[in-house]
C-alpha cells in the first residue's frame, strides 16, 4: 500500500508522456520518441487506482485487454499498464514479462528523465517481487526437505530403539547360556 501511494506521488510530479491509458487505447505509430503530459500521467494514475479495486474476475479481462492492445495494437502505454498490472495482480502474467515489457519501453527514447526514472523504478520493483517469490519457494522447498528429513530420523531413531532391544534381548540370551554353560 505505501509503495503504491509513493508510486502515485511520484507519478503525480512527472512532466511530459504521450498517451499512458487512453479509453480508447490509440495505436502509437511512431514510438521512437515519446513524452508525457501531466493529463496523461493522471489517466496512468486513475487506471493503476481503478484497477486495484477491481475484483480478480475482472482484472483478468482488463489484463487480457491489456495484453491485446500492447502486443497487437503496438501501444506501449497498454504495456507499461500491464507491467503495473503484472505487479498489482499475479493473475496478469509473468514477472519477467512485466521486466522484458518495461526494458522495452525503456530503450525507447523518452522525452522525460522522470518517466525514464519511473520505468527503472518499476523493473526494480518486478525484480524485488521476483526474488521475493523465489525465495518463498526455495523456503517452501527446504522446509520439504526438512520435513522429509526429519521424518526419516525419526524412522531411523525407531529402527536403533528397536535394534537395541534387540541387542539386549541376545545380550540376555547369551548370558542366560553362559550362566547354563558354567553349570555345567
Amino acid at each position: 500500500m505505501i509503495l503504491k501511494i509513493i508510486f502515485l506521488l511520484i507519478v503525480s510530479t512527472i512532466i511530459g508522456c504521450k498517451s499512458i491509458i487512453h479509453q480508447e487505447n490509440p495505436v502509437i505509430q511512431d514510438i521512437s520518441r515519446l513524452s508525457c503530459s501531466i493529463s496523461e500521467l493522471d489517466k496512468f494514475m486513475a487506471f493503476s487506482n481503478s484497477f486495484s479495486s477491481l475484483p480478480d474476475k475482472e482484472k483478468k479481462i482488463e489484463c487480457d485487454q491489456l495484453r491485446f492492445n500492447y502486443s497487437v495494437l503496438n501501444d506501449w502505454s497498454s504495456g507499461w499498464a500491464l507491467a503495473y498490472a503484472i505487479n498489482e495482480y499475479p493473475g496478469c502474467g509473468k514477472i519477467d514479462d512485466g521486466i522484458k515489457i518495461l526494458k522495452k519501453i525503456h530503450n525507447i527514447k523518452m522525452n522525460s528523465k522522470q518517466i525514464e526514472w519511473l520505468i527503472n523504478y518499476q523493473i526494480t520493483l518486478l525484480t524485488q517481487r521476483k526474488t521475493i517469490g523465489i525465495l518463498k519457494n526455495q523456503k517452501h522447498q527446504l522446509k520439504q526437505e526438512l520435513k522429509i528429513s526429519n521424518e526419516e530420523l525419526s524412522n531411523c531413531q525407531n529402527e536403533k530403539k528397536s535394534m537395541v532391544l534387540k541387542i539386549q534381548e541376545l545380550k540376555s540370551i547369551e548370558t542366560s547360556i553362559n550362566q547354563r554353560l558354567e553349570e555345567k
